[in-house]
């Protein structure tokens, strides 16, 4: 199969708008007076370094000097600014990148007006020229680094969309999961909750010796939630206020020996006794991300975006939560077990990781472990901004 993958520009000004996808012809005049400059950005995803040595941009329409710009590529991204792009309609923006040899080996363009005074997105697809692969590399890329390097997220309709793991993640009896999410509004399923992750047996959380864990930014009563049981323990769901839709917060909770905590934007929101005495690893059913499934129906779909889900196997302070929420976890987290992390999904790149062998919907898991995650329904990889 062949290899492609999405690159995302911005058209930079003093205003901010972001235009939809795929940006169509103008359908009404466009101010002429001014320009705007456009900066690229995007790492690249695995298995492209021989293919991805040099890159150029182009700027081009009728009315207008081309305009042509060398990009910098390092081993993990590529990146550049074309300055002083006359605003008006209908100007193409064209990627072209060459192998060592200087062969073209990818190629894409989109059009879109350049409007002075205001900011637009881009998306371009960049298509493999005279090269071919053994799987599909579909990767989403940010115009800039966005503060704390976060670049996508993935995007869930609150229908049928989710991410299923296909081994236990929580093996130990103290754990902490944290994420981004940014909810558009009610979760979907029965419950209509906006679960953020769950490992968790099918039979109903009331049943003895088995197992649940179940994450949501929105639960059954319209606050974010933690529901537990161990193998040795009553059920207990600590529920807080949950934040306003269509706005990115940052979820914690953690469990540790004597003390559950919830952590919104890495303020402590809620605390409560810890029950639990045995393990959260028995009957399950279940591990996956925006979906809460049990008694072989869908209590939850999560409705919007999520980005850096990590979980870790021990009771995390307020102090380190707070310390690495707001930036990407280097590789001394994530390339030995000895930091703890025993999941951690970025969500930035489709990739075929070979989960369930079904082609390019798989999230990497970036941990020492490798669990990684395969999609359901139709979820979307978008820039974290949106």
């Amino acid at each position: 199969m062949s290899r492609y993958f999405i690159f995302i520009l911005i058209v930079v000004g003093v205003l901010f708008f972001s235009c939809e996808k795929n940006t169509h012809l103008p359908t009404s005049p466009v101010d002429s007076q001014g320009s705007s400059s456009v900066s690229f950005f995007f790492q690249k995803p695995p298995g492209i370094d021989s293919l991805v040595v040099f890159a150029k941009a182009v700027v081009s329409a009728p009315d207008m000097d081309s305009i042509f710009a060398d990009l910098t590529v390092t081993p993990t991204q590529v990146e550049g600014t074309i300055e002083d792009i006359p605003a008006g309609p209908h100007r193409k923006f064209e990627i072209f990148t060459y192998d060592a040899d200087t062969n073209l080996t990818y190629y894409g363009h989109e059009f879109a007006d350049v409007i002075a005074g205001q900011t637009i997105t881009i998306q371009i697809i960049l298509y493999p020229v005279n090269t071919t692969g053994t799987v599909i590399i579909v990767g989403t890329f940010a115009p800039f680094p966005p503060p704390g390097g976060f670049l996508n997220a993935i995007e869930f309709d609150g229908i049928d969309d989710y991410a299923q793991m296909l081994n236990l993640v929580i093996t130990s009896t103290t754990f902490t999961i944290e994420a981004w999410a940014k909810m558009k509004g009610p979760g979907g399923g029965f419950r209509n909750q906006n679960p953020i992750f769950q490992q968790r047996s099918d039979q109903g959380a009331q049943t003895n010796n088995v197992s649940t864990i179940i994450f949501d930014a929105e639960g059954t009563y319209n606050q974010t939630a933690l529901g537990l049981r161990s193998t040795v323990g009553p059920f207990q769901q600590i529920d807080v206020i949950r934040p306003n839709y269509n706005e990115w917060h940052h979820f914690a909770v953690v469990v540790g020996q004597s003390e559950i905590r919830i952590y919104i934007d890495g303020v402590l929101m809620g605390s409560e006794q810890n029950s639990q005495a045995g393990n959260y690893t028995s009957y399950i059913d279940y591990v996956e991300i925006g979906r809460h499934r049990y008694g072989n129906m869908n209590a939850g779909f999560f409705n919007g975006l999520i980005d850096e889900l990590r979980i870790w196997n021990y009771e995390r302070s307020q102090a380190k939560i707070q310390s690495k929420m707001n930036v990407v976890l280097g590789e001394e987290y994530y390339t030995t077990p000895d930091s703890g992390l025993i999941g951690y999904w970025r969500f930035d790149i489709l990739e075929d990781l070979g989960v369930n062998g079904d082609g390019v919907d798989d999230i990497r898991d970036f941990s020492v472990y490798g669990n990684h995650a395969d999609l359901h329904g139709d979820p979307v990889i978008v820039p974290h901004m949106e």
